[in-house]
């Protein structure tokens, strides 16, 4: 069973087991989130959330919030995906890092573990979720938020916590049963749920172990079984399994800048490529986007919120031609501009065959026609982030020193170090 192969791989597991180089990029990972986190913690709808539950229960050290520990797992996963910066596994389908952070900041809360405890929980998380997605086939109308992500939490919490391979693959099995049915079209319709069910997920993968250690116990082979039957259509445990102590499916990640759905990014980095410095959106007679489906399918023009901005080439797209970064604060203005909903109209996004038979390569087209008859085109494979495009250290840096400064935290420096001491 999947569950035990995992278990038998990362219990026990030290960061010093990795290659330096894997060691270096899953820290910038580990640094990325938590400054996601920190940057999410300030979204109003996670702020609000948070005075809820928050006060009473055990201080995180690295975010500062304090909750009790289930609710730290749910909190800090709903942050972490709440402002769409985090990042991202394309073969595994979902965002593996803010589920399996969460967790593991979470436990190493109530545990008080030290740094380099935490951080090893965190990649524990990390690989042993990414690698359920690995071998999931996730149903077409399914999200992967929320889905395996509980186990790559619980993961987390059985590292922290030093189980034995076989109390850690119980936990797992518990686990496997804990994630939620999600639907992909809810981003698109404005559902800002899709951000809290990372941290629904995570607060499930602890309570994996407290199930456990209640005397619970999951279906054995339950993974195979929800991942390959109920959630996905297939699960392929070979997959799952691929270079176990040999590769880790971090190196292989996507990381933004931008603040927005990643199928929307070839879109947006076809564009930059096409449209010249000097011009302005006024001058857009139309534009044609040619992507892969599902990318395709982000072409809703006129999007309800900023939620549905972020899942929206048109929405992305017209930012870029006004020349606005791709944040949450410029999403809200697009929505409520009418120039800028009728520059949205002006973008179709169709599906090119061609461009979809080339997957995995993200293939994506922009076509830019003027008024004054003028026109651009550009090609593009992939988007900047990409394993083959890695953002920079210093783009790095910069993000998460400006996720921190616009927290008002003064200590971007100090905590930069410390997360990337055991690189």
């Amino acid at each position: 069973m999947i569950s035990q192969t995992l278990a038998d791989a990362f219990s026990g597991f030290s960061a010093d087991s990795m290659p330096a180089s894997s060691r270096a990029h899953a820290a910038r990972v580990y640094a990325d989130t938590i400054a996601c986190m920190v940057g999410g913690l300030c979204d109003a709808e996670v702020a609000r959330f948070a005075r809820r539950f928050s006060g009473h229960g055990v201080t995180e050290p690295l975010t500062g919030l304090k909750a009790a520990y289930g609710n730290l797992a749910l909190i800090l996963g709903f942050a972490a995906a709440a402002l769409e910066l985090d990042d991202g596994h394309y073969e595994t389908g979902s965002h593996p890092a803010a589920h399996a952070a969460a967790g593991a900041l979470a436990v190493a809360a109530q545990l008080k573990s030290d740094d380099k405890a935490r951080f090893e929980a965190f990649l524990v998380g990390y690989e042993v979720g990414a690698r359920v997605g690995l071998g999931t086939t996730l149903r077409p109308d399914a999200h992967g938020h929320g889905t395996w992500g509980a186990i790559g939490a619980a993961a987390a919490a059985a590292h922290l916590t030093g189980r034995e391979p076989e109390d850690f693959a119980a936990i797992l099995d518990i686990a496997g049963g804990l994630g939620l049915g999600t639907s992909v079209t809810a981003p698109m319709k404005g559902g800002t749920i899709r951000s809290a069910w990372v941290g629904v997920a995570a607060r499930n993968g602890l309570l994996a172990l407290d199930l456990h250690d209640a005397g619970v116990t999951g279906e054995p082979g339950g993974i195979e079984a929800v991942f390959g039957k109920v959630l996905g259509s297939a699960f392929d445990a070979d997959a799952a399994a691929a270079g176990l102590g040999e590769t880790f499916l971090i190196d292989t990640n996507f990381m933004k800048l931008d603040a927005s759905c990643r199928e929307t990014q070839g879109a947006l980095a076809a564009f930059r490529a096409a449209w010249p410095a000097g011009h302005a959106a006024s001058e857009i007679a139309w534009i044609e986007i040619a992507t892969f489906d599902p990318a395709a399918n982000l072409s809703e023009r006129e999007p309800v919120n900023v939620m549905a901005g972020r899942f929206s080439i048109p929405a992305t797209v017209a930012l870029a031609a006004g020349a606005k970064p791709i944040t949450a604060a410029n999403y809200e203005a697009a929505v409520q501009s009418p120039m800028m909903r009728e520059v949205m109209r002006r973008i179709e996004v169709v599906e090119d065959p061609d461009a979809t038979d080339a997957l995995p390569v993200r293939r994506c087209t922009a076509r830019v026609h003027l008024i004054d008859g003028t026109e651009y085109e550009a090609t593009v494979d992939g988007a900047p982030g990409d394993a083959d495009q890695p953002l920079s250290p210093a783009d790095l840096r910069a993000k998460f020193d400006a996720l921190f400064a616009e927290a008002g935290r003064g200590d971007a420096d100090a905590m930069y170090a410390r997360l990337t001491a055991d690189a």
